[in-house]
This record gives structure tokens, sequence and C-alpha cells, in this order.
């Protein structure tokens, strides 16, 4: 060792480990101070990694070392080191390792006797120094100086200052060579009960019984042993578990360190140690033994009641607890109902009392899950000198522990209570598991239908009767078996066991392989067991055999349906009906021509989404079929791009797999109904006309035979050739009719003029119509306008009325307007000055009002227009009929 005698004080080098680092502002504050206030020389912090490299400017410079961790104690540095720490256990290792010194301190707690260390480390002939012969040195001091001299040999004042440095905060004694006191410090004092005058020159029988004394003494001998033999000449340190006879006459369970006492001449004389009080460890421990046995005696239990009792019974043996309560959640009554009461806490207290799930501190704990202490317990005994602790066990219980107050109850007791605690709660958790996974083990085992469990490696855990009957085995031989022996795909079993998180079950198709070989079509539902204790799933097996021989004719079925519904001339759609909503699931394509979409989003499509894209009356009708009892039949009017058509609606309710279903099919009425309406005009006016005219010509007949004059006779005559003419002229309307109609006349299909274009046509159609009268023709549109024979044939209708009935005066004008109603509507009407039509006539053809012997038109002109107008896909309007004149208006789809 190199001797570090120095003249004048040595700059410490200060660096700190790993466990300072979260701490290091604090620490570099510290380290100020010592420097600015308490006058030791520091040179700048850094990392322990430096400590004895080249990056030091002076190696030999002693050094403070911040740190927490024992394996890195600088064993083998050449420089005084003194190591501060937070640790008790690594101060001790760190002077047993070879530092110069060790202080339990961390950044915040007093710097005196951390400056008092390190000013004795920077001082020349510090206490660390020691001559060539490695034997410590001591400190001899000037005379009337403060600061220590050279070394000198070795005296009983600087050993037992050393020594004493070294042991602060332990009880220190030293005896002679008679094993009497000649120096005790205050904690030796206070640990024993003793003054300092009553110790200092008594035995050390006074604390210690004759056997500790003895067992001392022979350490001692062996230590002197020991140190004659080692070529080194270190004298060890003996270390005692002995026990410390106060002066109460309490023992105190303490650890000797003791050694001889050196003189300057090599021998020894008398004893010197320090006692350590290791009651509050041994306390920790016999808890710790009582908690291990505790659990082991738990977890052995079987039943909740079980794991009560073991509670309350270990709380009361370990902490000396004046009462313990084991209490549990009862939902009907919210109340904590008391479940394990020790027989004499019963006998001195009673029965204890419920409690609401948050009445009181047991309450607090319950609702709160968290440790209540209360120091008032008169609600239990105004006698009983006792504080009560109070700790949630898991999610349904309670323990509450009576003890004395005071300081008897350490916080070690609290902590092992909240470890009872938290230990009782997995034990209870585990039992009411068991006990839910036995009632579940026989709810299934006594189950008819084919269950099964598996564990999490996939093993057959329980197996219903009927299910090891249906693979010809038993239920003892499949259980422990691996669930791919009886599947047919091994892939199956990792869908079995692999449950989706998010879903409550999973189903799936496979077949099961029985004992015989057989393969058993199946369909197995698995969902996880979790909640009852267990890691894997449970199952049930439904046999399908029977079920997809069915499903092979369904199919066959439905694919001969499928072809019939396709080759079904009429409309034709499915739709199923589940709550208030109606859903599309099939149509033809006939019924798709009828809406504005294709038949891919038809397919399976609430009607709600799809309703915009058919017709209104078809998607009114069809909503209001889920609340239709039974079959039903009704007539509906849809308008379609080819024009108005009318439609029978029926539909064929039936039920498929619990959900309400039918078939709908329209059939296009359309034709029949207006036959029906064209013959009931024809009748009615036909008749009406031929019956008038008749009348006349036979009326007119019988006159013009008793004419008295030939001018009277002409004149019947005349009635009668008007007559005539007229009954001709209704005849051939009514065959243009029935042309126009049936667009069996040879006139080409609807087909688009430009403006121009019909500006010629209806020009040319007054011109032949009207040769005398003023007709005026506007076409006022941006594109085309639609145009055919059918059209033109009902503008010639509606501008001859115009002509003949519309026109009182010589001055008289007709109009025949074509404009833009709308971009998707185009309007041709005629105006003219006459009276207007009658109200009478104008509802019978507009729809208001049946066609009745009383009710009908008086020509069959308007009538054509109007049946144009429909083929078309248009509106006949009356725009106005006053004494400005009449308006009739054609509006037309653009196509």
């Amino acid at each position: 060792m190199v001797d570090r005698t120095r003249t004048e004080a040595q700059t410490v080098s200060p660096y700190y480990g790993d466990g300072f680092c979260d701490r290091l502002e604090a620490l570099e504050a510290a380290v100020a101070t010592l420097s600015t206030d308490a006058g030791v020389p520091l040179d700048a912090l850094r990392e322990l990694g430096e400590l004895g490299g080249d990056t030091v400017g002076n190696a030999d410079a002693p050094a403070v070392v911040f740190a927490t961790e024992a394996e890195r104690i600088p064993v083998g540095v050449d420089r005084p080191v003194v190591w501060v720490t937070p640790e008790p256990r690594v101060a001790g290792a760190a002077i047993d390792a070879g530092a110069t010194d060790a202080v339990v301190w961390e950044p915040g707690d007093d710097v005196d006797l951390l400056a008092a260390k390190l000013k004795r480390l920077s001082s020349p002939g510090d206490a660390g120094a020691t001559p060539e012969d490695g034997r410590p040195v001591a400190v001899e001091r000037e005379p009337g100086g403060d600061e220590p001299a050279t070394p000198a040999g070795l005296d009983y004042d600087g050993a037992l200052y050393e020594y004493l440095v070294k042991t602060v905060g332990d009880a220190v004694y030293i005896l002679d060579e008679d094993g009497r006191f000649t120096f005790v410090n205050d904690a030796l004092c206070e640990m024993t009960g003793y003054e300092q005058e009553e110790l200092v020159g008594s035995s050390v029988h006074r604390i210690k019984d004759d056997e500790t004394v003895e067992e001392a003494e022979d350490a001692l001998r062996d230590l002197l042993r020991d140190y004659s033999g080692d070529e080194d000449g270190d004298l060890s340190i003996a270390k005692l578990d002995v026990e410390l006879v106060r002066k109460d006459g309490r023992r105190v369970p303490c650890t000797d360190r003791m050694t001889l006492r050196p003189h300057e001449d090599g021998s020894f004389s008398g004893t010197v140690g320090t006692l350590r009080d290791v009651s509050q460890q041994r306390r920790r421990e016999r808890i710790l033994n009582n908690l291990l046995r505790a659990t082991q005696g738990m977890v052995g239990e079987t039943t909740a009641a079980g794991v009560a009792e073991r509670v309350v019974g270990v709380a009361m043996n370990t902490i000396e607890a004046e009462s313990a309560v084991v209490r549990e959640h009862d939902p009907e009554t919210d109340e904590l109902v008391p479940v394990a009461v020790p027989d004499a806490v019963r006998e001195q207290l009673g029965d204890r009392p419920r409690y609401d799930s948050d009445e009181g501190p047991v309450g607090t704990a319950f609702t709160d899950k968290r440790t209540v202490r209360s120091d008032d317990l008169d609600h239990i005994d105004p006698d009983l000198d006792a504080a009560g602790t109070y700790l949630p066990i898991g999610d349904t219980r309670t323990l509450s522990v009576g003890h004395r107050s005071g300081g008897v109850f350490s916080s070690d007791g609290q902590r092992f209570l909240e470890l009872l605690a938290a230990t009782a709660g997995s034990v209870f958790d585990r039992v009411d598991q068991d006990r839910e996974r036995r009632r579940y083990q026989a709810a299934v085992e006594a189950a008819d239908d084919m269950l099964f469990t598996l564990d999490h490696e996939g093993e057959f855990t329980i197996v219903t009767e009927s299910l090891a009957e249906t693979l010809g085995t038993t239920r003892s031989e499949l259980v422990g078996t691996h669930v791919t022996a009886v599947l047919s795909e091994n892939a199956a079993a990792d869908d079995l066991l692999d449950p989706a998180a998010d879903a409550a079950s999973m189903a799936m198709e496979t077949e099961l392989i029985s004992r015989g070989g057989e393969a058993i079509p199946a369909r197995i539902t698995v969902s996880s067991i979790d909640a009852v204790g267990a890691d894997g799933v449970v199952g049930t097996v439904q046999d399908i055999r029977e079920l997809r021989t069915a499903r092979a004719e369904a199919s066959r079925q439905r694919r001969r349906f499928a072809e019939l519904f396709e080759t079904l001339t009429d409309p034709l759609l499915e739709v199923s009906f589940e709550g208030a909503e109606a859903t599309v699931r099939a149509v033809n394509d006939r019924f798709v021509a009828l809406t504005d979409t294709d038949g891919s989003t038809l397919q399976d499509a609430p009607l709600s989404a799809v309703r915009s894209s058919i017709p209104t009356a078809i998607a009114d009708a069809l909503a209001g079929l889920g609340a239709a009892d039974g079959a039903i039949e009704r007539e509906i009017e849809v308008q379609t791009p080819h024009g108005r058509r009318y439609y029978l609606l029926r539909n064929v309710p039936y039920r498929d797999d619990g959900t309400e279903r039918a078939f709908v099919v329209l059939t296009d009425v359309t034709e029949v109904k207006q036959q029906e309406t064209h013959l009931r005009v024809l009748h009615r006016l036909l008749r009406h006309n031929l019956r008038n005219q008749t009348n006349v010509i036979l009326g007119r007949a019988g006159l013009v035979r008793t004419a008295d004059s030939p001018e009277a006779a002409a004149e019947h005559a005349a009635k009668i050739e008007e007559a005539s003419r007229s009954l001709v002229e209704t005849s051939e309307t009514a065959q243009a009719i029935q042309r126009t109609l049936r667009n069996g006349d040879g006139e080409a299909e609807q087909r688009p003029e430009s403006p121009a274009a019909i500006e010629d046509e209806l020009s040319q159609l007054a011109e032949s119509i009207a040769p005398e009268t003023n007709v005026r023709v506007a076409v006022e549109v941006a594109g085309s306008v639609p145009y055919d024979g059918a059209i033109h044939r009902a503008v010639t209708e509606l501008l001859d009325n115009a002509v003949e009935f519309g026109t009182p005066g010589p001055d008289s004008t007709v109009e025949i307007r074509v404009v833009d109603v709308d971009e998707d509507t185009v309007r041709i009407a005629v105006a003219d000055d006459g009276p207007g039509i009658p109200e009478a006539e104008w509802t019978v053809v507009a729809g208001d009002h049946e066609i009745t012997q009383l009710q009908h038109a008086s020509g069959l002109g308007l009538w054509l227009v109007k049946w144009v107008s429909d083929m078309h896909g248009g509106d006949l309007r009356l725009v106005s009929a006053d004494e400005d004149g009449t308006v009739i208006a054609l509006d037309l789809p653009v196509a």
C-alpha cells in the first residue's frame, strides 16, 4: 500500500453510480454544499465507471462514491474511499469489502456527518492510511491543534476513534479483560434501558446470560487462534446471534459483532463490539412464516367457509389481534354478512353485526377497495382499548381486525394483513371458481345433448354420455384424449380452440370420426369457458346427417325454383320481414326493368336502402306486407319509363328458419284495364249518340211523310242528313281510336323531333284543319320533342275541338304552344277563346268520376287525347277554363 501522508488537505473526487442517476440534481446540490458551506475540497462529480481510470488527474486522490450497488464496491482501488448509500446493507458490505468508511445517507439528509468523514478523508494522515506492515495506524494530533498530525504507532484512542466512526448507529461497547464495561454509547443504553453510569464498570453479565457470555468467550478464543495462524496477521470479527437482557427483564434478540481489543505492541486484551437489535427482523420472519403456513393451509381448503376460518385464525394468532371477522357481500340485501368469527370473539363480543355495503369503515374498505384504519372502536365495546384495521378481500369479502391501540400494532402487522387479504382473495377466487366449475361440470354431464369441454391444450375434460355413444366409445376413454383424435381434419382443432374474442360463440361444420371409422357430419358450436375458472372452450355437437340430406334436396328444389323464378314473364321478387324492416332478397329481370338500378343492388338489400330506386306505389305496398295477415291482392298504378301501368300485386307468404318471407308477383293488367275503360266509354258514348241521332232520324222521317209542303219536307230531310253524317263521323272516330290504341295504323313509333320540324308539322296541321281560322304556332323548347302518329292525332283532336268550340267570333284565335315544363317534360298546349269544357265532362275524362249512364263525355275526341297521354306516360291537363278562354295541355316525358 502507498503511504498517503500529506501536509495539507487533499481534494476528494466524488463519483456516483446507477442508483443515484434519477437524483443527480439533488446530489450535485449536496456536493456543492459540501464544497462551499462545509469546506470539503471536492472535484466535479463523475460517473462511477471513471473511478481508478486514467481520467482522474491524481490516481491516489481520496474518493467518495454515491451508489447503491454492493457489487460495485471498489475493492482493490489504491486510494481511500468512503461509500455513501441509503441502504444499510450496502454500507456494511462496503466496510467488509475494504472501503475506508461507509455512511448511510441520501440527498436531503443532514450533510454534517458526511462532511466530517470527508474532512478526515482529505486531511493529511487520514484514518484510512496504513503503514507498510498493513496494520491499522492511529492519528496523532498536534498539541492544541484541531487537525491530526502524522501517523503514529497504534494507540487505544486512535483505534477506538476509527472503530466508533465505522459503527455509527449501532450499540457500541468495550470490555476489559475481566468482562467489565469500560465504554458504552448512547445506543446501547437506549437498547438496554440502563444509564451509562449503571453499565460502565459493571459485568457484561448484566445484559447477557451465562450461556451467551460463554459463547462469546469461545468465539473470541477462536478469533485469537485464527489470527495467530494467519500469514497476513488480520484479525477477524465474530458474529453471534444473542438475546440481550434489558433492565426490565425483557429479552431483545440481537446480532453481536465483536473482536479483540488491540494494543500498540500487537497484543490484545478485552473486547470491543456492537449490538444490533434484530427483533423487528425476527418479527417479520415470524409473520412471513405464519403467512406461508397460512397460505399452505388455505390452498388445501375446498370451501369458502373453510378459507374464511383459516383467515381469521391466522390473523388472531400472528399479530395477537383482539378480534377478526370475515364478511361476505350479499347482493340481495346489499349487506356485508359475517361468515367467519372465532369462538373467542363471539364469546367476548357476541354475534357480529351486518353492515350495509357502504356503512362504516368496513363499508369504506369494501366500496373503495382499500385498507382503512380506525382508532375508535366504541361501536364494538366502549371498554375495549383497541383500534381496527379493515381490508378488502377480492371483490366480495372483507377482513375486520381489532388490535390493541398504541404502538404495538406496527406497519409490519398492517403489511402482513394486506398480504393475508391478497392471498385469501386469490384462494377465494380459486374456491369460487372450483365450486362453479363443479356445478358446471355436473350440469354438463347431466345434459342429454352432446356437450364437451376442452382445456387450453385441446384435450377433452368433460364429455356427455350422448356424445360418447355417438362416437362409439365411453366418457372415460374420451376424457384426456386430444380433440384431433375424433376430427376428420386436424385444422378444425385450431378453429375450435381459438374462437373469436369479440364473438359470443363460434360455429363450424366438420366431420367427426367414430371409433369404428364412420364419418359423422356435425355442426360444432364453441365458446370460451374462462368465466368458470379454466382455460379452453365448451362446445355443443349437432348430428347433421339428416340435415345434410335435407339440404341437398332443398338445393335441388332451389335450383328448379330459381329457373322458374327467372322464366316468369311477370315482375317477381322475394322479400323477408325481420322486425319492422322489409328486405329484398331476390328479384327477376322483369322487376329490375321497373326500377332505375340493377339486380345486384337490389339483392339482399333493406327496402329502406333501395326504396328510392323502386316505384313509390310498389315500395309502399311491399312495406305494408309485413303487417299483412295472410295473402293479399291489390291493384296499384305505376308510372314507368314506358307510361302509366297498372299491376295486380299478389303475395305468397311463407316462413323460413323462423323468418317471415313472401313471394310478390306483379301482373300487368294495364291493357285489360284500358280495354275495359275503352269499351265502357265507347259503349256509353256510342250508345248515347246512336240513340240520340237515331231518334232524330226516325222523328224527322215521320215528319217528312206528313209534311204539307216541299219546303217542310226538305227541312226535315236536311236534319236527317245531318244526324246520319254525325253517326258516320262518330263511327269513323271510334275506328280511329281503336287503330291508335292498337298502334295498328302503320304509323311510326315515337321519335324525337327538332323544334323546327315540330313547328313545320304543326303549321301544316293548322293549315289543313282550319285554313280560315287564325292559328298561331309557337315552339319554345331547348331540345327535341317526343312525337309520333298517336301524339299527332291527339293534337289534331285538341286543335279540332278548339276551332269548333273555342272560336265564338270572327276575331277569335287559336294557339299551339310547345314549351319545356322542366328538363324531363315537354308540354304541347292548345289555347282558344271558348268558354271551356263542362266540368262534368272533364271530371269523367280526368278520372275523378266513374263513367255512368248519366256522367260521360259528350264526345270521343277528348277521350282519345287522354288515352294517348296514358300510352306515352304523360298527363292530360286542363290548365285554365274561364272567361279568358280555355287551355288544354299534353305533358309528355322526354326520352
